[in-house]
């Protein structure tokens, strides 16, 4: 008798993959076919399903991601695309991603993108709640930046928020001739649901007059730690406008981390060391307030002018 019952229910359960599988099938080629009407495609050199008992499985060989939509990005190609999900639990679904990745930029270079495998996973908590991460580990992008690992995390609540976690450790990057490292980094906010609908998220940020709501933000290396609140928009011409008030918990430590990078000069440190007297006040500790602004295309510290923007689109 008991032979026979585990016969039934794996004939049962066969059953049951089986429908699963072909359900599956049937909606990623629903929802590629929609994704293409908006001018975004996935191609694969190959193409396999599987998992049979317990997963679905879907791997692409050569993935090529292309977007038509985009005025900035044209498309992306990988090694390999392994998604997965458990058959006893579709509501979750796993991908990973084996690199290097390559950018292809409408007016640029394409942008070569190392890494291990990428981890996302993708969860549906409820129909009002939607929840997405992604991990990148051993993360280099061209040249100029890489990071030990980062990681990304995307929360869609209420039917119109969307919060936003990414934090990032072992961070090193250049600009123009000066090299920075950051020994951790870490971003907390929200922003509005519907700016990711449109084509493009910063035209739509603009086209709403949304914000992105900065609840927490640091930089930290060594000792040193710089930390951050406030809220940015996007302007009808593509220029950032806002406020982030930050907070410099050791501002000597800051300006030899500065010297370190930038070469100052002996003039340009006694400037800063005072700038940093006035901004302590009279309490003259080593913590020091400084707001960062971002006005019409300028970039701000304190009453400083410190850079020009060019548009973002």
């Amino acid at each position: 008798m008991p032979a026979l019952l585990v016969f039934v229910l794996a004939i049962a359960w066969s059953g049951y993959w089986l429908w699963l599988h072909s359900k599956a099938q049937q909606l990623f080629e629903e929802q590629s076919a929609l994704l293409a009407a908006r001018g975004l495609t996935l191609a694969c050199g190959e193409t396999d399903w599987g998992g049979y008992p317990f997963r679905i499985e879907f791997t692409c060989d050569d993935p090529k991601f292309a977007d038509q939509r985009s005025s900035l990005i044209a498309g992306a190609d990988a090694a390999n695309l392994f998604v997965v999900m458990q058959a006893y639990d579709f509501r979750k679904v796993a991908a990973l991603l084996d690199g290097p990745t390559t950018i292809a930029l409408r007016d640029a270079a394409p942008l070569t993108i190392a890494h291990e495998r990428i981890l996302a996973s993708f969860q549906r908590v409820s129909a009002a709640e939607h929840r997405l991460s992604i991990e990148v580990p051993a993360l280099r992008i061209g040249e100029d930046a890489s990071a030990t690992t980062a990681s990304f995390h995307f929360r869609a609540r209420d039917g119109s928020i969307l919060d936003i976690a990414a934090s990032g450790e072992g961070i090193a990057f250049t600009i123009e001739d000066a090299k920075f490292t950051i020994d951790r980094a870490a971003l907390e906010g929200d922003m509005p649901l519907s700016a990711i609908a449109t084509e493009e998220i910063l035209r739509g940020l603009a086209a709403s007059g949304g914000k992105v709501n900065i609840a927490r933000a640091s930089l930290s290396k060594g000792d040193l730690t710089i930390s951050g609140e406030g809220a940015l928009t996007v302007t009808p011409r593509g220029f950032l406008d806002g406020r982030i008030r930050t907070v410099i918990s050791d501002f000597n430590l800051f300006i030899t981390e500065l010297q370190t990078s930038l070469r100052l000069s002996d003039k340009e440190i006694r400037e800063l060391r005072a700038l940093g007297g006035v901004l302590a006040g009279a309490t003259g500790g080593r913590s020091v307030p400084v707001d960062l602004r971002f006005q019409d295309g300028e970039i701000y510290w304190s009453a400083f002018k410190i850079a020009t923007m060019e548009p973002l689109f």
